[in-house]
């Protein structure tokens, strides 16, 4: 397998090299030799010999590697479908197929969509033709200043924002929830007896007294804040 590949490989590579190297550099002859007969690849109908006696010399020894495979595999008692077969280098051959319209695919002439009656771009033409289109829907909504006046549409959140969204919301919760454990939870029980004491509360429990009313006095924003009643509040109280 790796003989007439790599077979393959060279013959693709070698005329590439000669066709950009020579193809535009000036008129003489591009000489190219496979077997035992040399062509002119600068001649179309040269390079569509090439191509077919390359790509035939390919495709027979591809065939000839997948059947000696397979009957490996039979004689030694295999049964089924057989075993998996190579593919063919499609890529490969691609590039050999390309090299029968490379003046067409080389042609970077402005006017070229407009000039030949069957345009052929290569696919960088095309990738470079097809980013500078635009939608025609596009005309409905932009002015000739390219500002779009169509009615706003609200943003939505995309997979990221909402990941986002959730991650904060959840460090909030659980800060959230452990201030009110600690706001809520019972604080350390402590016992005594009124007859030890001879009857006398102890200062934890006096102190206790008042305390709801203590912190609404000192640590309260509400009476930080001193409401002045408007004009007209004034009058509806006249």
């Amino acid at each position: 397998m790796t003989n007439y590949r790599e077979k393959l490989v060279k013959s693709v590579e070698t005329i590439e090299r000669l066709m950009r190297d020579n193809f535009k550099a000036n008129e003489t002859p591009i000489s190219f030799t496979y077997g035992v007969q040399t062509y002119d690849l600068r001649n179309r109908q040269a390079r569509v010999t090439v191509a077919g006696l390359i790509s035939d010399d390919y495709a027979w020894h591809h065939a000839e590697f997948n059947h000696t495979v397979k009957a490996a595999y039979y004689s030694g008692g295999g049964g089924g479908e057989g075993p998996v077969t190579v593919p063919v280098d499609s890529a490969l051959l691609d590039r050999l197929s390309d090299i029968l319209l490379y003046e067409e695919l080389t042609d970077t002439s402005k006017n070229k969509m407009t000039r030949e009656e069957y345009p052929i771009m290569s696919e960088h033409q095309e990738n470079r033709r097809r980013d500078s289109e635009y939608a025609e829907v596009l005309a409905d909504s932009y002015d000739s200043n390219g500002v779009n006046q169509a009615k706003p549409e609200r943003r939505h959140r995309t997979e990221r924002d909402n990941r986002f969204v959730e991650k904060e919301a959840r460090t909030k919760n659980r800060a959230r929830k452990a201030q009110y454990l600690k706001d809520t939870s019972p604080g350390a029980v402590v016992t005594y007896n009124l007859y030890d004491t001879g009857g006398v509360l102890s200062d934890e429990f006096v102190d206790c007294s008042g305390l709801g009313k203590r912190w609404f006095d000192e640590m309260s924003a509400v009476n930080e804040t001193e409401i002045i009643p408007g004009n007209n509040e004034e009058k509806a109280a006249a």
